[in-house]
């Protein structure tokens, strides 16, 4: 609605806008907690990462945090330009018969109308673009979302103008090894001949590239679904984010791979979405669910929260119990791989990533 009036005209991410009137009051009154409002970590996963890599990229957010952490969050590669989201607006107001002059009868709107309404017209503008051949989205289809503004992000993700305002930030990107192991339901099992078709099928005659990548990448490979249940559109992101700061020579940054499997439901979930989170809180039984509350779980969870908890406290995420955590660096391109014996890889599934992911994940 920022062609609504001088009114509406920050009205284009007031999500972003909530969470920097957050931070405003975290570095007004965290001095009284003991907290330090100099030092400041922000972490998220998802859609809290995707808000992360926002922030970073927020001329106007930026400067109120020292540290981030982006937690399978990297799958953004530029925002809605704001053109298209009045668009969207403009229809909303259509689908509820809101005149221009009357907008601010929007607000009393039930919110079922609303997102009745709104889901309407994303779908209206979505068709129009798709009309027209413009790209749409990540899965064909405008979704909500940050928009691309004048004001507070006048930047896509990692671009020329937005690495100011990260210079001097600690920062850690990452994702699990299975983001989609439990929703892609893979009903393979564990034949062997299956999963060959199934990659012969997907990858063609890159079928045997695509298998002995996999036994570089990970080599520890044996279950004939563990060749199928790998990420490829999170990491991709991720690793797409890291280099475009490491090309300019960003310090502090780091990247990990979460890759412990979990036990439960006979090992279908494996290190999928989510995984991470009991491990960086520390808090395996409130997770058992999807941990299994074992031992080793536990013991993770203890090096895990620490190496967050040091990269709060210091930018440097290294703590006893994992190898010696490499920044990354254009020279490195080390990821620090988190699993029952944690390990270093060095571009250690560039070849894989190539063959998976041969271009750009879209917006």
């Amino acid at each position: 609605l920022s062609d609504h009036g001088t009114k509406y005209e920050q009205s284009t991410n007031v999500g972003l806008l909530d969470l920097a009137a957050a931070l405003e009051w975290i570095r007004a009154h965290v001095e009284r907690f003991g907290g330090d409002p100099n030092n400041i970590t922000l972490f998220g996963q998802s859609g809290g990462g995707a808000k992360i890599t926002a922030l970073l990229n927020s001329p106007v957010i930026a400067p109120l945090f020292q540290r981030a952490v982006i937690q399978s969050g990297s799958f953004a590669r530029e925002y809605l330009d704001r053109s298209i989201a009045r668009r969207v607006a403009a229809r909303v107001l259509k689908e509820l018969m809101i005149e221009k002059e009357n907008v601010d009868s929007i607000q009393q709107v039930p919110y079922e109308r609303l997102l009745q309404a709104g889901n309407i017209a994303l779908g209206a503008v979505s068709e129009e673009l798709r009309g027209s051949g413009e790209t749409v989205g990540r899965f064909g289809r405008l979704d909500w979302g940050p928009v691309k503004d004048h004001h507070v992000l006048p930047y896509d993700v990692f671009s020329e103008g937005s690495f100011p305002l990260c210079a001097g930030k600690s920062i850690m990107i990452g994702t699990t090894k299975s983001e989609f192991s439990l929703m892609a339901g893979n009903t393979l099992n564990e034949d062997m001949k299956a999963v060959e078709a199934a990659i012969e099928e997907r990858y063609g005659e890159k079928a045997d590239d695509y298998v002995t990548a996999v036994l570089h990448a990970y080599p520890d490979t044996e279950k004939p679904s563990d060749f199928l249940d790998i990420d490829f559109g999170f990491r991709s992101g991720a690793i797409r984010d890291a280099n475009s700061l490491a090309d300019r020579g960003h310090e502090e940054l780091y990247v990990y791979l979460f890759a412990w499997e979990s036990p439960v439901n006979d090992g279908k979930l494996k290190a999928m979405h989510c995984m991470e989170l009991p491990f960086v809180f520390n808090n395996i039984e409130h997770g058992k669910e999807i941990t299994g509350g074992g031992s080793e779980a536990v013991e993770l969870a203890a090096v895990v929260s620490n190496a967050w908890i040091n990269f709060a406290r210091s930018g440097n995420p290294n703590v006893e119990g994992l190898p010696v955590w490499p920044v990354y660096s254009t020279d490195t391109r080390a990821t620090m791989i988190i699993d029952r014996e944690s390990r270093v890889g060095h571009d250690h599934d560039a070849a894989l990533l190539s063959i998976a992911q041969p271009t750009p994940a879209a917006r």
